[in-house]
């Protein structure tokens, strides 16, 4: 009974051996198995969200590139130089301090106007009429355009719900940029003029000599055009496009408002690859952790304002 005991106790052995020796393989074979799947689920959804911000980049770019290429037109147009020429000449030969005080009773005729629908007596109407039909072919793309002079003064509009003087402004001084003349693109910034969050894209208008600012015309992009971009860029249930400005500023997001957001930065996301592609973040910047998120680089050419978005 000894002896046939010892034996079944050491066939006992044998088969706990092969079958650990069988586990072991099969085990680190499965977890090995389950890695490698978990990798390639997430780079095909890196590779996802990486085709959809492309995608959503090139519609923002296309919008904001066809607003530039517009104001550089309007900005070679021969009688619109003309009216900001003849505006610029007025000041002429004066010295700084009467220069602003034109300024100032002109912009105080504009403010007393009867009607802020309505555009004053002084402001000309054969060209502002040219303007105006030029607004109503992008009429819903854009929320005005603006001209004005080497002051900063109003020219022109295409609507007349705008301020009259805009000298002192950040856009303007960009884009005049000391009578040196660079294209300019805002931020998305919040104007209680017309109750909607407004996109400026601005080119100077440059003298014959092409080396020397006169003016710039400003044409101001609806934000719900660029929304559309961005809200028609979605991933499954939950994955969704956004645009934010290099230091991290939501600036569109069809899901949480901008001052919802965490601030991160875009450079880091970017990490060296600003053509785009994907990375696991340690914050999404709408509460996730360890998230997937795609990115691509808005690109609006390489010889904007410093001060550009």
């Amino acid at each position: 009974m000894k002896l046939w005991s010892r034996s079944r106790s050491l066939q006992q052995k044998i088969i706990t051996a092969i079958v650990m020796v069988g586990l072991l393989p099969l085990t680190l074979s499965l977890v090995l198995t389950y890695v490698e799947e978990r990798r390639a689920i997430r780079e095909t959804i890196g590779a996802n969200f990486k085709e959809v911000a492309v995608e959503a980049a090139r519609r923002i770019e296309m919008h904001v590139t066809r607003g530039l290429n517009e104001a550089q037109q309007l900005a070679a147009t021969p009688f619109l130089r003309t009216a900001v020429v003849e505006a610029n000449r007025s000041y002429e030969g004066k010295p700084a301090h009467r220069v602003q005080s034109m300024i100032r009773d002109w912009q105080r005729r504009w403010r007393e106007r009867e009607r802020r629908d309505e555009f004053p007596l002084f402001i000309n109407r054969i060209v502002t009429n040219y303007l105006i039909r030029w607004h109503d072919i992008r009429k819903a793309d854009y929320i005005g355009i603006l001209v004005t002079d080497n002051q900063g003064a109003l020219v022109l509009s295409s609507i007349p719900q705008v301020e009259y003087y805009y000298g002192k402004s950040a856009w303007w001084k960009a884009v005049f940029h000391e009578g040196k003349g660079q294209v300019y693109v805002g931020d998305l910034y919040f104007d209680p003029s017309f109750g909607t969050r407004v996109l400026n894209v601005s080119v100077p208008i440059m003298a014959d000599n092409h080396q020397d600012a006169i003016g710039a015309v400003s044409v101001l992009l609806r934000r719900d055009t660029l929304f559309h971009s961005i809200a028609e860029a979605t991933v499954g249930a939950t994955g969704h496009a956004m645009l934010m400005s290099s230091d991290g500023t939501p600036l569109i997001c069809p899901v949480l408002a901008p001052e919802e957001h965490s601030l991160i930065s875009a450079l880091d996301i970017i990490h060296g690859q600003p053509s785009g592609g994907w990375v696991l973040a340690d914050d999404d910047s709408h509460g996730s952790q360890n998230a997937i998120v795609g990115f691509a680089t808005v690109r609006l050419g390489e010889n904007l304002a410093p001060e550009s978005l």
